[in-house]
């Protein structure tokens, strides 16, 4: 499976290594808090959730942005107490998206903090295709 195309840092609001994909869904902020927590590796099936955790801000919560980096999962939401949770793309074998209440559930995920994400269909269908995907180059 190859990464989604990648922008020069200018082209991309100057956010570094940033698949062109992934960037108008996602606040700069987020954009560079994922670019930061990736450290150089390419990323893909980046999507922002529904979901919101507190991220040490009064009135707001963050939502969270879940990619594919590496052979993890990783989960990220930005604010003054940034967010990060990565799980092993191995660790989510059972994996699916439960569409009465429009969540991607990451299963078995065993020790993760955040184990539902809020999304439409279509990006859980995307997301769902580069964990599996990645599960099977792992199994090959």
């Amino acid at each position: 499976m190859s990464s989604l195309p990648e922008q020069s840092s200018a082209a991309a609001g100057g956010v570094p290594g940033f698949a062109a994909a992934a960037l108008p869904q996602l606040a700069k902020a987020e954009a560079l808090l994922l670019s930061a927590v990736a450290d150089g590796r390419p990323f893909t099936a980046a999507v922002r959730t529904e979901t919101t955790v507190d991220v040490g801000e009064w009135f707001r919560r963050g939502r969270v942005v879940g990619a594919r980096v590496g052979d993890e999962w990783v989960m990220v939401a930005a604010g003054k107490v940034p967010f990060v949770e990565r799980v092993a793309i191995r660790a989510l074998t059972s994996s699916v998206y439960n569409h009465i209440v429009g969540e991607l559930v990451l299963a078995p995920a065993a020790g993760a903090r955040l184990r539902q994400l809020k999304m439409s269909p279509l990006d859980a269908g995307r997301a769902l295709k580069r964990i599996l995907n990645a599960i099977d180059e792992e199994a090959k």
